[in-house]
């Protein structure tokens, strides 16, 4: 696990294991909740109430 933060006001650094590499795991899941925020900005979704999965949003991976 690392960790790495920066200051985007004065472009200070801080980490630990901030140099290593990973393997990415679950990434997709930063693109889901961005969305979800520019859906929630624009009013069309809210995090108040669980969202509806239906059948339709399923989607069967590639053998």
């Amino acid at each position: 696990m690392a960790v790495a933060v920066i200051d985007l006001a004065y472009g200070e650094r801080c980490g630990v294991n901030a140099k290593q590499s990973f393997q990415t795991a679950s990434l997709y899941k930063l693109v889901v909740l961005a969305g979800a925020f520019q859906q929630r900005a624009a009013g069309t979704f809210t995090f108040n109430r669980p969202p509806r999965i239906e059948p339709k949003h399923a989607v069967d991976d590639a053998p």
